[in-house]
């Protein structure tokens, strides 16, 4: 007599392994998905590198007044951009707060690039200080921003440094252009830093800095900075002479609260 077969029986177990085959290939494409990925790079297409001049004694009111040519070319190419990264200081210390080194960035940004800050992300904010000067506040402002292009017509990444020198009484800009892009980049908002560069190095000088640095002369040089998901995007404030850390501190961008990493008190 001949056997019947169970029709649903075999039907369910080719089902069973037609999935198993679909699984495996879906998952080996994942894993050609993955090591293509890892290997995949930013590619710069373009590169900007210029030096501007400006006059620290004027360029704020200027800028008040309406006038935003302020800002003038030097040269530009990366050879000359090297040659003139650390000019001599021409010009007295500045007293400069967070909104005056933030008004200069706009306005470069705006008249000189051609995209206002609020059309780029900020990555990280560095500010520095002869200790001589740290009663005057902040000599020095680097940023690093990014401006994301995500359409059909292109896909592009363009990361730029600016660093606003007022003692060299100078401007350097290095801008560089990725497309497309695969590395993606943590940012942070500029309206989450509730606590300004002048607040953050108040914290710093009363608890323990002013003390350190004076029991050396002021021989030091103080920095502060904020880098988006590094120490919960608090500021980093440190002294150091002859590369040595003499003190640092954390600061809260939005309370204000700070810990004692090393020295101080």
């Amino acid at each position: 007599m001949k056997k019947n077969l169970n029709k649903p029986g075999v039907y369910i177990t080719l089902a069973v392994i037609m999935a198993v085959v679909v699984l495996a290939c879906l998952c080996f494409q994942v894993a050609i998905d993955v090591v293509n990925n890892a290997n995949r790079h930013d590619y710069p297409v373009a590169s900007i590198y210029e030096v501007y001049s400006i006059d620290s004694k004027t360029t704020l009111q200027s800028l008040e007044d309406g006038n935003t040519n302020v800002f003038t070319k030097l040269g530009e190419g990366e050879e000359y951009f090297m040659d003139n990264l650390n000019l001599p200081e021409v010009s007295p210390p500045v007293h400069w707060e967070y909104t005056d080194y933030l008004t200069i960035t706009n306005a470069f940004l705006q008249n000189v690039v051609g995209k206002p800050l609020r059309d780029w992300k900020l990555y990280s904010l560095g500010f520095q200080a002869d200790c001589q000067d740290i009663v005057e506040g902040a000599q020095n402002m680097d940023i690093e921003i990014f401006h994301f292009i995500d359409s059909q017509n292109e896909e592009s990444k363009t990361r730029l440094h600016l660093g606003i020198y007022p003692k060299s009484e100078q401007v350097n800009r290095l801008e560089t252009k990725y497309s497309p892009y695969f590395e993606s980049v943590s940012t942070l908002e500029l309206e989450q830093i509730n606590i300004p560069i002048e607040e953050v190095l108040k914290i710093a000088e009363t608890n323990g800095g002013k003390q350190v640095r004076e029991s050396i002369n002021n021989m030091c040089e103080v920095t502060a900075s904020i880098t988006a998901e590094i120490i919960n995007n608090d500021w980093s404030v440190t002294y150091r002479s002859n590369g040595e850390t003499l003190m640092e501190v954390f600061v809260d961008e939005q309370t204000g609260e700070y810990k004692i990493i090393s020295g101080g008190k």
